[in-house]
């Protein structure tokens, strides 16, 4: 999806926006009428709104809604909730940045984002990414000694505080 030739005049001529929520002001066929949320909840979590024939992403609305353009780069949800699209919650960030605030993985085995259990060794692994590149943190004895080891380098390596919850 990417953000065609729309202003902020014309987005507002069709929406309200309202603590996040997006509602129509015009009455554009029987099923959508005034007053009703906008959009359609995608596969991927985010709230997607067609105008004028195109499919916007809600964030990236609310963006051009506040400031009069299109975000530069990546709208990152602070909180995670992906349909959370009020203000506060959302940021410009690069792809780095964005990685560095993602929710925990539902395939984590031990709770933790970036730690492991390494059975060869019969230990906790804990690593972390930074540019794409896995950097070994150590093995450990006790969970609690490779998450500590994880947040330090969270910490090191300016991660957002939100990231893995």
């Amino acid at each position: 999806m990417t953000d065609s030739i729309l202003t902020q005049a014309q987005l507002k001529e069709l929406l309200n926006l309202n603590n996040g929520v997006f509602t129509r002001k015009i009455t554009t066929s029987n099923r959508v009428k005034v007053g009703s949320v906008a959009g359609t909840i995608t596969e991927h979590g985010y709230r997607a709104i067609t105008l004028n024939g195109k499919r916007h992403y809600a964030h990236r609305l609310a963006w051009l809604w506040r400031y009069g353009e299109f975000p530069g780069g990546q709208i990152d949800h602070i909180n995670h909730d992906r349909l959370d699209n009020r203000l506060n919650n959302l940021r410009v960030v690069t792809n780095q940045e964005n990685h560095m605030n993602e929710t925990l993985s539902s395939n984590s085995k031990t709770g933790f984002t970036g730690v492991c259990f390494a059975s060869r060794e019969k230990k906790f692994r804990a690593y972390i990414k930074i540019n794409f590149n896995q950097i070994h943190l150590g093995f450990f004895k006790q969970l609690s000694d490779a998450v500590l080891a994880r947040i330090k380098a969270e910490e090191k390596y300016g991660f957002h505080i939100n990231h893995g919850r």
